[in-house]
């Protein structure tokens, strides 16, 4: 009987060491896990940061680039009313037209000059395109428009050669690049104009403004909630 009471001591005390081990183990398997846990979590707290940070430079970015294109946008103008020609030199074309209207500009004013890509080839003498390098050229070479009916300046004045014919001759139009919203906006405007019978419309620096008549204030257009408040 003693020795079968020793024998089950000693199984009770090595069960107790190996039960003692395991939970050793599993106390370190606990806190390795903690440790993991908070690292993780620390992981999950940078890469938050991370993203947070790139998303506030990703708008920074956008910001400069619309302020950039916005500000390409204010030194450009679009010419309607030009006919295309064979081997037309745009450059000269616009200079000789700046001529004209009395406008101070030199080639080298022009920071670029194309026509509007058009959309299929039944489509033919597209917009000119022009980008100046400064705004007072720009603002210029805009202000020379009101000489165009004064002047009786037209296409034929700039491109005299005939065609088919007949001398071309043809209106010209200069007006603001404007953007999409503002375009948007500036037809909406068109319209309301009609409606309440207002006398002028016009953009300048990509801004709308209405009159009612010449004597009346000019009102300022930068939402569909103005036009609805015109009378």
């Amino acid at each position: 009987m003693r020795k079968e009471f020793d024998k089950l001591h000693f199984d009770i005390n090595s069960l107790t060491k190996r039960i003692a081990a395991v939970e050793k183990k599993q106390s370190e398997y606990e806190d390795t896990l903690t440790y993991q846990g908070d690292e993780i979590l620390k992981l999950k707290q940078q890469l938050e940061t991370l993203a947070q940070t790139q998303k506030q430079e990703d708008n920074s970015l956008k910001k400069q680039m619309t302020a950039l294109q916005e500000a390409k946008n204010l030194k450009t103008l679009r010419i309607s009313g030009i006919p295309k020609t064979a081997n037309e030199n745009l450059p000269d074309l616009v200079a000789e037209l700046a001529k004209q209207m009395n406008c101070i500009m030199q080639k080298a004013d022009i920071d670029s000059v194309y026509r509007v890509k058009p959309k299929d080839n039944q489509q033919t003498n597209m917009p000119i395109i022009l980008r100046f390098t400064s705004m007072e050229t720009r603002d210029s070479f805009y202000d020379g428009r009101k000489k165009l009916a004064q002047n009786s300046i037209t296409s034929s004045s700039l491109i005299p050669t005939p065609r088919h014919g007949d001398a071309v001759s043809s209106k010209i139009f200069i007006n603001e690049y404007l953007n999409r919203p503002t375009q948007q906006l500036f037809y909406e405007a068109r319209k309301r104009r009609s409606e309440l019978s207002y006398r002028y419309i016009w953009t300048f620096h990509n801004q709308i403004y209405m009159r009612k008549t010449a004597s009346d204030d000019a009102i300022k257009v930068s939402s569909k909630d103005d036009l609805t408040d015109l009378e």
